[in-house]
């Protein structure tokens, strides 16, 4: 997937993305970082196909056309006033066995096990469950239709320091698919088991490279890391 000289405003200001360009390459694991504001989701949410761009192109390989092969994971997700069973599934057809494994990957074992009828308990949104459960929810939804690119936006801000790293266990080993993980927060020992990282400022691509290149580079990623 290539991001060629895209450029994007929000209505009435100067704020969005100016001339990004960037070869993603399927299969592969991406971290966009930077400081708040610097068009991290913005960009995510372009890709997702949630904006359109201004000028510039998004190019998609075509084992990724489809409604289901690029979806968008937000830190604020929608839970709805329905069971938890059609919650992940939204009313397509997957087993129970199915549902129950994706819950499992997705740290929500005990939650369905709180749940007087279990998967056929009906939510009723906002209060049958935290921010942090809604958004494990939402992150069920989208690898149960087993994307072919998967754009997590800050998901974890809200969990536990275990949970959340076994959130990131999870995206790290999805096979096959193309993550792009969006984080003002950075750790050293989780932005090295990424292929490539993105450092936006400002609306614009500051650096790109590997942990060890950014980090030798002493810039603004390497700053980001070691000094906030």
């Amino acid at each position: 997937m290539v991001c060629k000289g895209i450029t994007f405003h929000y209505p009435n200001t100067h704020n969005g993305i100016e001339h990004f360009s960037y070869p993603f390459q399927m299969g592969k694991k991406y971290l966009l970082t930077g400081v708040s504001g610097g068009g991290k989701s913005t960009i995510g949410q372009l890709i997702a196909g949630l904006y359109h761009c201004e000028k510039g192109a998004l190019q998609y390989p075509r084992s990724a056309a489809g409604d289901k092969s690029v979806l968008y994971v937000a830190q604020k997700a929608h839970v709805f006033r329905d069971t938890l069973r059609n919650n992940i599934t939204l009313g397509a057809a997957y087993s129970d066995e199915e549902v129950l494994e994706v819950l499992n990957r997705c740290c929500l074992t005990e939650f369905l096990a709180k749940l007087p009828h279990g998967l056929d308990e009906v939510l009723q949104e906002p209060y049958s469950c935290s921010g942090g459960e809604a958004a494990r929810i939402h992150l069920a939804r989208a690898i149960l239709r087993r994307p072919q690119i998967l754009v997590s936006d800050e998901i974890t801000a809200n969990l536990d320091a275990h949970t959340a790293n076994r959130i990131d266990e999870v995206l790290l080993s999805l096979p096959d698919v193309l993550l792009i993980t969006i984080t003002h927060k950075v750790k050293e020992t989780l932005a090295e088991r990424y292929d490539e990282i993105l450092y936006l400022e400002n609306g614009r691509l500051i650096e790109s490279g590997t942990m060890r290149e950014l980090v030798k580079k002493k810039g603004a990623f390497y700053h980001l890391l070691y000094k906030a």
